[in-house]
C-alpha cells in the first residue's frame, strides 16, 4: 500500500473496461498519477487532459496483487490527494479505510463501519451502495439513537393499522423500504436488546416480523455504523456477540480528523474555495476536532457568513474556531 503516493514507479494491472490483465507502469509525478501502458501512449490517471481517462471515481486500480480504489488525484500542498465521492483525503489511514470498502462494495455481505462521529460514516455508507449491484436500488438511512424506544420495532418492521395506539394507518418499516437496496443502520450500538434479537432473526432468515402483523420476506443489505467500541459493548452484555458477528462480515474504521495528518487544513481550503492565510494552516492541523469532519464544515460555514466570498481572514478563522 506504501507505493501509492510515492516518488517510486511499479507495475500495475488495470482490470475491466476492455484493459483486463493488462499489465502497466505507474509513475507519480507532480501532475498527478500516469499509466504507461507497453505499446500504448502516456495517459493521465484520474484527469481527461493526457487521453482516455483510465481509472474513475471508484474504479480499482491493482498495484502488483494489491487492490486499490484510485479515484481523483492531484497534489495539494506538495501532498498527494485522493477523493471518492464525498470523501477527500491525503492520509494513508483514510485511504486504508477506503481500501477496505472498495472490497466490500461489490458483494451482498454485511458492512460494519466504525469510526467517531463526524468521521463520514453515512458518505461512506453511500459510497458503498453507489459501487454495489444493488446501486439502481434504494439507499435508507435510520439512526437508531433517534428511534422513541416504543416505536423501534414499528420503525424497522412496519406496522398494521390499529397495532398500536396511534396507528391510524399501515406503514412500512425501514428494511421494507430498503427492499432490493441497501439499509444503513446508524448507530446500531443504541439499540436495545429485545430490538437487537429480532434484528438477528431478519439478517438470519430475511423475515420481518410485522407489528401487529405477520411477517414477510425482504431483501435489503445492511451496512451498520456506530462510535461504540460494540466488542466492549458485547462484554458489558449491551450488545447481543451473535449479532457483531452478523454484521462485522466486512467493515471499515474511519479515523478520526486529528489522525489524519495534514488533512484539516487541506479539507477547510477545499470548503472555503481559498487559501487559508499564512500561518494559519498549522494552527487547524493542530485543533483536536472533536466533531471531526462535520465540525470542520461548521466551521466553513460560519465564516462564510461573515465572509461570503473570497479569501478569509486570520481573526475571522481564529474567531470561528474560538
Amino acid at each position: 500500500r506504501g507505493l501509492l503516493g510515492s516518488d517510486v514507479d511499479c507495475e500495475a494491472r488495470l482490470p475491466g473496461r476492455g484493459v483486463a490483465a493488462r499489465h502497466a507502469r505507474l509513475r507519480v509525478t507532480d501532475e498527478g498519477l500516469r499509466i504507461e501502458g507497453i505499446g500504448a501512449a502516456s495517459v493521465a490517471l484520474g484527469t481527461g487532459d493526457r487521453g482516455r481517462v483510465l481509472a474513475r471515481d471508484g474504479d480499482i486500480v491493482w498495484f502488483a496483487d494489491t487492490p486499490w480504489l484510485v479515484t481523483r488525484y492531484e497534489r495539494r500542498n506538495r501532498r498527494p490527494w485522493l477523493a471518492v465521492g464525498g470523501l477527500g483525503s491525503s492520509s494513508p489511514a483514510a485511504w486504508s479505510a477506503w481500501f477496505e470498502l472498495a472490497l466490500a462494495a461489490p458483494h451482498p455481505w454485511p458492512v460494519l463501519l466504525l469510526g467517531e462521529s463526524g468521521t463520514g460514516k453515512e458518505v461512506a455508507a453511500r459510497l458503498c451502495h453507489s459501487r454495489s449491484s444493488r446501486k439502481d436500488g434504494p439507499f435508507v438511512a435510520i439512526n437508531c439513537a433517534a428511534l422513541p424506544a416504543n416505536l423501534i420495532e414499528a420503525e424497522l418492521f412496519g406496522s398494521v393499522k390499529g397495532a398500536f395506539t396511534g396507528a391510524t394507518e399501515g406503514r412500512p418499516g425501514a428494511f421494507a423500504r430498503a427492499d432490493g437496496g441497501t439499509l444503513l443502520l446508524d448507530e446500531i450500538g443504541e439499540l436495545p436488546l429485545a430490538v437487537q434479537a429480532a434484528l438477528l432473526r431478519v439478517l438470519e432468515s430475511g423475515e420481518v416480523q410485522v407489528v401487529g402483523g405477520g411477517t414477510r420476506q425482504v431483501d435489503a443489505r445492511i451496512i451498520a455504523a456506530t462510535h461504540v467500541d460494540l466488542e466492549a459493548a458485547c462484554l458489558a452484555g449491551r450488545f447481543r456477540l451473535d449479532l457483531l458477528h452478523r454484521v462485522a462480515v466486512t467493515g471499515a474504521t474511519l479515523p478520526p480528523l486529528r489522525l489524519r495528518d495534514g488533512d484539516p487544513s487541506l479539507l477547510l481550503e477545499e470548503m472555503l474555495d481559498c487559501p487559508l492565510p499564512p500561518g494559519m494552516a498549522k494552527a487547524v492541523n493542530a485543533h483536536p476536532w472533536p466533531g471531526n469532519a462535520r465540525q470542520l464544515r461548521n466551521l466553513a460555514r460560519r465564516v462564510r457568513l461573515l465572509c461570503p466570498r473570497g479569501a478569509v481572514s486570520r481573526q475571522q478563522l481564529t474567531a470561528s474556531m474560538s
